[in-house]
C-alpha cells in the first residue's frame, strides 16, 4: 500500500506535490467557506442585520447598509432548538462583532397561544427556502398549508460588540420610528409591538395556515424604507456604493469560487495531460543503449548486417510517459538497415525492452529481410 501510494502522481515529483497541496488546500478552503456562508442563510441572521440596521448607534458606528462578513471562526451552533450565534456584520465604515441567542418551538406548540406566536415569529430556514421559492406564485402560496411540524424562531439577545470597548444591545424598540412612517400596510402601523423588556415580538395578524399567510409578514417585516442619499457626504455616499458594489461581489461570489475551482482542477488536468504527453528524447538514455548493445551481439542482426555493426548519431521517435517507440540506423559490413525498437520504463526508471524489429535494406532503400530480435 505504501507503495502505491508512493508511485502515485502525487508524489512523483515535487511539483506535483506543490501543485495537489495547492489543489486540495483550496477546494478545501473553498468548501469549508461555502457551507459556512450556507449556514447564515438563515432567517434568524437576517432578521439580525435587519433590526441592527435601524438601530440608530450602530448606522452611525459602521453605517448603512449592512451585511454579513463569514469567516471558518464564525459560529452557528443549534442543540435543542437552542442557537448560539457568533459573526461579524459589516458595514461601508466598519464592523462589529454580533453575538446573539434563539431559540425554535414547532407551530404545533405554539399556535394556540397568541403571546407565543408573538415572540416565535421567524420561520426556518426550510419553511424561508420555500417562501423564496414561490415568491410571487400566489396561487401555490395559497395552496401549501403550513406543517404543525414547522419550527418558528424567537431571538432572546441580541449584542454587537465594538473592538471589545463598546457594546450595544440591539431592541426592537429602535425601529418603531420607522414602522411609523410607514404609509400604507395591510397589517397596520404597529406591526412589531414595543415591549419595555426588550423581548422580540410581532403582533401576529395571520393564522399561519397557508404559505401565503407567512409572505405576506415576511414582506411587511423586510419592506426597504427610502434613505434620503442628499444628507449623505460625498465620502458617505461613495463608501455606500463601494460597499454596495461588494455586496453585488459576494452574491455572485460562488460563481466566482466554482470558476477559480475549475480553473484549479482544470489547470492541473492540463499539466497533466502535457507531462503525460510530452515528448522526452531517448537519444543516449539507457534503453537506446540497451538496444544497441543487443542488436551489435545478435547473432541474427550479424548474419543481416555483417560482423560489425554501428549506428548513426540520430534517433526517430521518443518517450511519451513511460513508454517509448522509436528508430534508428544501422551501418552495417554487408548492409545497412534500420531497427524499431519498442520498451517500457518501469516506477524505478529502469527499462524493459519489448520489442527489437531489425530491417535490411538496399542501397536504394527497399527492405529485403526484415527479423525479429526480440
Amino acid at each position: 500500500m505504501n507503495n502505491l501510494i508512493k508511485s502515485s502522481w502525487f508524489y512523483r515529483k515535487r511539483t506535483n506535490i506543490m501543485l495537489g497541496t495547492l489543489a486540495l488546500g483550496s477546494t478545501g478552503y473553498l468548501v469549508l467557506r461555502y457551507k459556512q456562508d450556507q449556514k447564515f442563510d438563515h432567517p434568524v441572521v437576517k432578521e439580525i442585520i435587519r433590526l441592527m440596521e435601524r438601530n440608530q448607534q450602530v448606522v452611525e458606528l459602521i453605517g448603512y447598509p449592512l451585511d454579513t462578513k463569514i469567516g471558518l471562526r464564525s459560529v452557528f451552533d443549534i442543540q435543542n432548538d437552542i442557537t448560539n450565534l457568533y459573526f461579524v456584520v459589516m458595514g461601508p465604515k466598519g464592523t462589529l462583532l454580533v453575538d446573539a441567542q434563539a431559540s425554535s418551538k414547532s407551530l404545533k406548540e405554539i399556535k394556540e397561544k397568541e403571546d407565543e406566536k408573538k415572540k416565535f415569529y421567524l420561520p426556518d430556514k426550510e419553511v424561508y427556502e420555500k417562501l423564496k421559492e414561490l415568491k410571487g406564485n400566489e396561487e401555490k402560496l395559497k395552496e401549501i398549508k403550513v406543517n404543525d411540524d414547522d419550527k418558528f424562531w424567537k431571538l432572546e439577545s441580541v449584542f454587537a460588540d465594538l473592538a471589545g470597548q463598546y457594546r450595544i444591545a440591539i431592541q426592537q424598540n429602535e425601529e418603531e420610528k420607522i414602522l411609523r412612517e410607514k404609509n400604507q400596510s395591510s397589517f397596520g402601523k404597529d406591526t412589531l409591538q414595543k415591549n419595555n423588556q426588550n423581548q422580540f415580538v410581532q403582533n401576529v395578524i395571520t393564522p399561519r395556515s397557508t404559505y401565503q399567510d407567512l409572505w405576506a409578514e415576511h414582506k411587511y417585516r423586510n419592506f426597504k424604507e427610502n434613505i434620503d442619499s442628499s444628507t449623505l457626504s460625498e465620502t458617505e455616499q461613495e463608501e455606500r456604493r463601494r460597499f454596495r458594489l461588494n455586496q453585488l461581489y459576494q452574491k455572485i461570489g460562488y460563481i466566482r469560487i466554482w470558476m477559480f475551482g475549475i480553473l484549479i482542477f482544470g489547470g492541473m488536468g492540463t499539466y497533466i495531460y502535457l507531462m503525460k504527453n510530452k515528448r522526452k528524447s531517448i537519444l543516449n538514455s539507457q534503453i537506446h543503449q540497451q538496444s544497441m548493445n543487443l542488436i551489435k551481439k545478435s547473432s541474427i542482426a550479424k548474419n543481416l548486417f555483417g560482423a560489425t555493426i554501428k549506428f548513426t548519431s540520430s534517433v526517430r521517435g521518443a518517450q511519451i510517459d513511460k513508454d517509448a517507440e522509436f528508430d534508428m540506423d544501422i551501418i552495417g559490413d554487408k548492409f545497412n538497415g534500420i531497427a524499431k525498437i519498442k520498451g517500457t520504463q518501469n516506477d524505478n526508471g529502469t527499462w524493459n525492452i519489448n520489442e527489437i524489429v531489425v530491417e535490411q535494406k538496399s542501397d536504394d532503400g527497399k527492405i529485403l529481410q526484415k527479423k525479429k530480435l526480440i
